[in-house]
C-alpha cells in the first residue's frame, strides 16, 4: 500500500508539473532554470523536430546514467518513472491544447507557473523521487564537494539558464519573469516540504523565573526546558528557560515577559525546522 500511495502521489504531482510547463511557462517563453528551462530554450534555437518533452528526456539520459552509478537502482527507478510520465504528459498536453494560453499577463504566468512547479516538485521530493536534471546533478556535486551548499549549486545552475534565455530571446524582461518563477517555485516547494509551522526559540534569564514559567505553561501552553548556567563575571548560578513557540504566539509571549519582568534578558532566534509535540511531524520519504 505504501508503494502504491507513493506512485499515486508522484503521478498526480507530475500532472501539475506538466501543466506548468506545457500550458503556462513554455507558451510564454519562460525558462524556469534547470533542464526544463534549458529544454524550453533548445526548442527555439535548434531547427529539429524535437518536442519539449523529448528534449527533457534526451538531456536527462546521461544524468540518469550517472545517477544510477552513484545512488543505485531504487533512487533512479522512481526518478525515471517521474521523468517518463512528465515528458509524455508535457508533449500530450502541448499537442491537445497547442492554441491555449492560460493568460496573456506575463507576471500572472510567472506566478502560476512557479506555484505549480514548486508544489509538484515538493510533493515529488516528499516521495523520495526527483524530476531528474539539476536535482541529480546537485546530489552528485555534493558527494564530491560536501562543503558546497545545495542552494548555491541550484542558484548557479538556474542563473546560467536564465542568462542564456535572455540572450536567446533577446528580452531581458523574459529573464526577469523567469527569475520570479524560480523564486515562487522555491518558496512553494519549501512550504510543501517543511510546512508553514514557523517557530522561534527563546532563552530567558529572569529574576522572576518561577512566576514566568507558570504563566508561560498555563497561558501560552508552551513547553519549557530549564538549563543550568552561571554568570561569566559574577560566577552566580542561574537557571535559563529555553522554549520554542509558534511565531504567531510571539506578541503574547513578549507582552507576558514585559509585564512580569521588564529587565528579563531574552535571546530570540528563528527556527528553520521543528517537529515533535505541538509542531509538525518531520518529512520522511516514502519507502
Amino acid at each position: 500500500m505504501r508503494v502504491l500511495k507513493k506512485y499515486m502521489v508522484i503521478t498526480i504531482a507530475t500532472v501539475f508539473y506538466a501543466v506548468a510547463l506545457a500550458l503556462v511557462l513554455n507558451p510564454s517563453d519562460l525558462a524556469p532554470g534547470g533542464v526544463s528551462g534549458l529544454s524550453v530554450i533548445l526548442t527555439r534555437v535548434i531547427p529539429m523536430p524535437v518536442s519539449l518533452g523529448q528534449w527533457i528526456l534526451l538531456l536527462n539520459i546521461p544524468i540518469m546514467i550517472l545517477g544510477l552509478r552513484a545512488f543505485g537502482k531504487r533512487f533512479v527507478f522512481s526518478t525515471a518513472y517521474t521523468l517518463l510520465v512528465s515528458t509524455l504528459l508535457v508533449d500530450r498536453m502541448s499537442d491537445l491544447v497547442s492554441d491555449i494560453r492560460v493568460s496573456d499577463d506575463m507576471i500572472l504566468n510567472a506566478l502560476i507557473g512557479g506555484v505549480l512547479m514548486g508544489g509538484s516538485m515538493g510533493a515529488i521530493f516528499r516521495m523520495d523521487a526527483t524530476t531528474g536534471g539539476t536535482d541529480v546533478i546537485v546530489k552528485l556535486i555534493r558527494q564530491h564537494r560536501p562543503n558546497m551548499k545545495s542552494g548555491q549549486i541550484f542558484l548557479i545552475a538556474d542563473g546560467l539558464v536564465v542568462l542564456l534565455s535572455a540572450i536567446v530571446f533577446r528580452k531581458m524582461e523574459l529573464a526577469l519573469y523567469a527569475v520570479v518563477t524560480i523564486y515562487v517555485s522555491s518558496v512553494t516547494m519549501n512550504r510543501i516540504l517543511y510546512g508553514m509551522d514557523e517557530a522561534l526559540s527563546l532563552y530567558i534569564v529572569s529574576e522572576k523565573k518561577d512566576k514566568m514559567k507558570e504563566k508561560l505553561l498555563k497561558e501560552v501552553n508552551v513547553g519549557i526546558t530549564i538549563l543550568n548556567g552561571s554568570g561569566g563575571y559574577t560566577g552566580e548560578n542561574r537557571e535559563i528557560m529555553m522554549c520554542v513557540i509558534h511565531k504567531q504566539s510571539w506578541v503574547k509571549v513578549r507582552k507576558l515577559i514585559k509585564e512580569l519582568d521588564s529587565n528579563a534578558f531574552v535571546i530570540i532566534s528563528k527556527v528553520d525546522q521543528v517537529f515533535g509535540e505541538g509542531f509538525q511531524n518531520p518529512v520522511e520519504p516514502e519507502q
